[in-house]
C-alpha cells in the first residue's frame, strides 16, 4: 500500500509544480493523500442506503426520505447526518410532502457545513411550491452573491416573485436584464401591472434571444395577443421586426441550428439591410449563405457568398465568405471559384486562422483538376508559411498522402521525414503515431524489415496506446509473433513519459481564480452523495478555477462513487495528457479512471447474450456519450450508445421484440440492449471490428460500398481511405478505445483482423441488378 501511495505522490508533485506557490499552497504528502481517500469514501453503501437509493430508483419517494431519515438519525452528527438528512429532503421533495422537505432541509441549512447553502436553496424551492414566498425569498437573499450558486439564486429569486405577484419589485430589480429566463419572468409580471407596450418589448427580447425553447414559443403566444399585426400564424414574415432585430432572431437561430427558419427571417428582407451599417448587412448575408450550406442547398447559397466577396471587403465577416464560399464551392464541384475563394483568403487575409484550413481544400481542388504537382508545391509551401497554424500537421499529412494514395512508396517515405523534420507532433487522436507508424509499414513493403520492425516499436513507445500503436502491435504480431509483439508492447508501455506535468494542459491565465477548498469540499461531497448532476453543474460553473491536482483527486472519488460521466469528463476534457503517463504501477488506476467499465452489469449480461466483445461496447459507450445515460444530441441520438428513435425501433421489433419509447432510451439497461442488437446486425454483415465500427457511426450501407472499392488495400489504408473524415476519425477513436480496454482489463491486447471480408452478394441484390442507385 505505502509503495503504492508513494508513486501517487510523486505523481502530485509533478502537478503541482504547475501550480503557483501561492495558490498550491502546503505540498501534498503521503499521509494527506491517504487521509483524503480515507474521508471520501462514497456514501450509503450499506445496507440500509442501498435500500434508500434503490427506493429514489424506483421513485417510491415517501419510503426513500424515512430510509434515508433512519441514517440521519444513526450518525446523529457529522457529515453523513447531513449528507442523509438532504437526500432525505430530496425524497420528499419529490413526493411534494413539502413539510417534510422544509423541516429536513432547514435543519442541514442551520450546519456550517459543505451542503448548507445548497440545501438553503433547496428549501427556498420548496417554500415557493408550499406558496411562502417570504421564506423563500429570506433564503434566497443568502445566496445572490454566492461564486456557485448565485446566478441559479436570483433566476429564482425572479421566479418566486413573479408567482407572489410582486410584479413592481420584479420589474424594478430585473428591468434591464440580459437573462432570457428572467426576462421572460419580467415580461409576464409587466404583462400582469397592464404595461403591455413594456411586456411587448421584453417579449420580443425572449423571441429574439432564444433560438428554440418552450419559453420562445410562450413569448410568440403573448405577442400575437399584444401585437396581432405583427405576429400572425407560425410564420416568420415580422413586418414590424426592424432589421437588427431579425438579425438578432437569426442569430439566436443559426446558435441553434435552425436554419430553414434563418432563412425566413432574412431572405425576403435582405434589401432592408442596404439602410444599416455595412458591418450589419455582411452580417445577414452570411448567415443566409451558411445556412443554405448547412441545408446542403449550396448552389444559392453560392450566390451570396459571391454577393458576400463582392460587398463585404475589408469587414470582419470576409474571411467567413472566402473561406466557407470556397468550401462550398469546391463540394458543388466549381474549383476555379474554390481557388479564387482561397487565393483571395490568403492575400487579403494573411494571418487568419481560416489559411491553413483553406490549403488543405486548394489541395483537394487541385487534385480533382488533375494537376497534382501543383497541389503537393501548395501543400509543402504550407508545412512552413503556416507553422503555427493548428492544421500544420494535417498538412503535413495531406502532402506524405498524395503519394501514399498512388502506391508511390519511396516517394512517400522521403515526404515523411520531411514532413516530420518540418512539423510539430500531432497529439490527437487522428494523426498521434501516423507518420511513424506509416514510415514503418513502407519499410515493410519496401523489404526492409529491420528497419520496419524499429519502426513499429518506436511507434509502441513514441505513441503510447494510440490508434495507430494498435496497427504497429498487429504488424509485429504478424512479423514476429504474437509472444514477441506482446513483449515489445509491455517494455514501451512501462516507459516513463517525457514529462509528467503535460498531465495539465490548459493554459494559465493572468488572474485566474483558484478553487476555494470550501467549493472542492461541496463538489466531493456530492459526488459521495450521488448527486453527481449536480457535482457536474457546480465544476462547470467553477470552471478554470480548479488546480489539476484537486481534479485528480476528484476523478478518483468519481471513479470510486461510481460516477463514470464524472470521472471520463475530467481525464479527457480538463485532464487530457494523462495518456503521457506509463501504463502501469499506480499509474494504472489513473488510465482506468478515464477508461472506466461502466455499468458492468448490462454491459456483460448483454455481450453474454450478443456475443459482441464487451471490451467493444466499453469503447462506443465511452466515444458516444462519455457513459451519460440522459444525453440527446443534436440529430437527436439519445442515451448511452447514442441510438437514434428510428434505429432503436428496429432493433426492438427483433427476436424477441419488446416496446420501447424515446424516453425509455434513457435507460442504461434498455439502451444498451439495443445497442448491442445492433452491433449484432453490423456483426453479421462485417464480422469485423472495424466495419462494425464504421457501420454503427456511417450506416451499413456507405460500409458496403466502401468495402467493394477498398477491401484490397487491408485494413490501415481501409480506414485512411473512409472518405468521410467525420466516421475515419470515429472509427479510429473507437479503436483506440477498444485496444485501451482490452489491455488494461484483459491483460493483453486483442488482435484485430487485417484481412477484410469479402461482401457477400445477396439474392435480394441480385434481382435488383440493372436498377438505379
Amino acid at each position: 500500500m505505502f509503495v503504492g501511495m508513494r508513486l501517487w505522490y510523486t505523481f502530485f508533485l509533478f502537478l503541482l509544480l504547475l501550480a503557483d506557490s501561492a495558490a498550491a499552497g502546503q505540498k501534498l504528502d503521503t499521509g494527506q493523500l491517504e487521509q483524503f481517500r480515507a474521508d471520501t469514501v462514497p456514501l450509503f453503501t450499506d445496507q440500509t442506503g442501498g435500500i434508500a437509493l434503490t427506493e429514489w430508483s424506483a421513485g417510491k419517494y415517501i419510503d426513500c426520505g424515512k430510509s434515508f431519515e433512519k441514517i440521519a438519525k444513526r450518525s446523529k452528527k457529522g457529515l453523513e447526518s447531513s449528507a442523509a438528512w438532504f437526500r432525505a429532503g430530496r425524497c420528499y421533495e419529490r413526493a411534494h410532502a413539502f413539510s417534510r422537505a422544509e423541516a429536513v432541509y432547514a435543519r442541514v441549512a442551520k450546519t456550517k457545513g459543505p451542503l448548507s447553502d445548497l440545501a438553503r436553496l433547496r428549501l427556498a424551492v420548496v417554500y415557493h411550491e408550499h406558496k411562502k414566498p417570504d421564506q423563500a425569498l429570506k433564503a434566497l437573499s443568502k445566496l445572490l452573491k454566492h461564486k456557485v450558486l448565485g446566478r441559479r439564486a436570483r433566476r429564482f429569486r425572479a421566479r418566486v416573485l413573479e408567482a407572489a405577484g410582486r410584479h413592481t419589485d420584479l420589474v424594478t430589480r430585473y428591468r434591464g436584464t440580459t437573462d432570457s429566463s428572467t426576462r421572460f419572468k419580467v415580461a409576464m409580471s409587466q404583462l400582469a401591472k397592464g404595461q403591455t407596450k413594456e411586456a411587448t418589448e421584453s417579449f420580443r427580447f425572449v423571441f429574439r434571444k432564444t433560438g428554440s425553447s418552450s419559453m420562445r414559443k410562450q413569448a410568440r403566444k403573448e405577442l400575437q395577443q399584444l401585437d396581432p399585426k405583427c405576429f400572425t400564424g407560425t410564420d416568420y414574415r415580422l413586418p414590424c421586426f426592424k432589421p437588427s432585430e431579425r438579425l438578432e432572431l437569426a442569430e439566436a437561430l443559426f446558435a441553434a441550428h435552425k436554419s430553414k427558419q434563418v432563412l425566413a427571417v432574412l431572405e425576403p428582407r435582405l434589401s432592408a439591410f442596404d439602410r444599416l451599417d455595412k458591418s450589419v448587412r455582411c452580417r445577414a448575408l452570411f448567415l443566409v449563405a451558411r445556412s443554405y450550406d448547412k441545408l446542403r442547398n449550396r448552389k444559392p447559397g453560392l450566390r451570396y457568398y459571391k454577393k458576400g466577396r463582392r460587398h463585404c471587403k475589408g469587414e470582419d465577416v470576409e474571411p467567413d465568405f472566402l473561406f466557407f464560399g470556397g468550401v462550398s464551392a469546391y463540394r458543388e464541384d466549381q474549383l476555379r471559384t474554390a481557388l479564387s475563394s482561397f487565393r483571395h483568403l490568403h492575400n487579403r487575409w494573411p494571418k487568419h486562422s481560416y489559411n491553413d484550413d483553406a490549403v488543405l481544400y486548394e489541395a483537394y481542388s487541385y487534385e480533382d483538376m488533375g494537376r497534382h504537382t501543383r497541389a503537393d508545391n501548395l501543400l509543402k509551401d504550407a508545412i512552413w508559411r503556416y507553422r503555427d497554424g493548428d492544421m500544420q500537421p494535417e498538412v503535413g499529412w495531406r502532402y506524405v498522402w498524395s503519394a501514399l494514395s498512388k502506391n508511390r512508396k519511396k516517394e512517400a517515405l522521403r515526404r515523411i521525414r520531411y514532413v516530420r523534420k518540418k512539423t510539430r507532433p500531432d497529439t490527437g487522436y487522428r494523426g498521434r503515431g501516423r507518420l511513424a507508424y506509416w514510415e514503418a509499414r513502407l519499410r515493410e513493403q519496401l523489404g526492409q524489415k529491420t528497419k520496419a520492425i524499429r519502426g513499429y516499436r518506436d511507434v509502441l513507445r513514441e505513441a503510447r496506446l494510440s490508434f495507430y500503436s494498435l496497427l504497429a502491435y498487429e504488424r509485429l504480431a504478424q512479423r514476429l509473433g504474437e509472444k514477441e509483439a506482446k513483449k515489445a508492447l509491455d517494455g514501451a508501455l512501462l516507459d516513463p513519459p517525457a514529462a509528467l506535468a503535460a498531465v495539465d494542459p490548459r493554459e494559465k491565465k493572468k488572474g485566474s481564480r483558484r478553487m476555494s477548498d470550501e467549493a472542492f469540499t461541496s463538489i466531493t461531497v456530492l459526488v459521495r452523495m450521488g448527486l453527481f448532476q449536480e457535482a457536474q453543474k457546480q465544476l462547470a460553473v467553477l470552471g478554470d478555477a480548479v488546480a489539476p491536482e484537486n481534479l485528480l483527486l476528484l476523478a478518483d472519488l468519481a471513479d470510486r462513487a461510481q460516477a463514470h460521466q464524472l470521472s471520463v469528463h475530467v481525464l479527457r476534457r480538463l485532464l487530457s495528457n494523462f495518456h503521457d503517463l506509463p501504463v502501469s504501477g499506480e499509474a494504472m488506476t489513473i488510465w482506468r479512471m478515464a477508461y472506466p467499465k461502466g455499468f458492468e452489469k448490462e454491459v456483460e449480461a448483454q455481450a453474454g447474450a450478443g456475443g459482441i466483445d464487451p471490451f467493444l461496447i466499453w469503447a462506443l459507450m465511452r466515444e458516444e456519450s462519455g457513459f451519460s445515460p440522459d444525453i440527446e444530441s443534436w440529430a437527436n441520438a439519445i442515451g448511452l450508445m447514442q441510438l437514434l428513435p428510428s434505429t432503436a425501433r428496429r432493433m426492438a421489433a427483433k427476436d424477441p421484440p419488446f416496446q420501447m419509447t424515446e424516453d425509455s432510451l434513457r435507460d442504461p439497461a434498455v439502451n444498451i440492449r439495443l445497442g448491442v442488437r445492433y452491433l449484432q446486425t453490423l456483426k453479421g454483415l462485417f464480422a469485423h471490428k472495424a466495419l462494425m465500427v464504421a457501420g454503427y457511426n456511417a450506416g451499413e450501407g456507405r460500409v458496403k460500398t466502401w468495402l467493394r472499392k477498398y477491401r484490397r488495400h487491408g485494413l490501415d489504408m481501409f480506414i485512411e481511405r473512409i472518405p468521410f473524415r467525420q466516421t475515419r476519425g470515429y472509427t479510429k477513436r473507437v479503436l483506440e478505445s477498444w485496444f485501451r480496454y482490452s489491455l488494461l482489463y484483459g491483460g493483453s491486447p486483442s488482435r484485430l483482423a487485417w484481412k477484410l471480408p469479402k461482401m457477400k452478394k445477396s439474392k435480394k441484390r441480385r434481382r435488383s441488378k440493372g436498377r438505379k442507385r
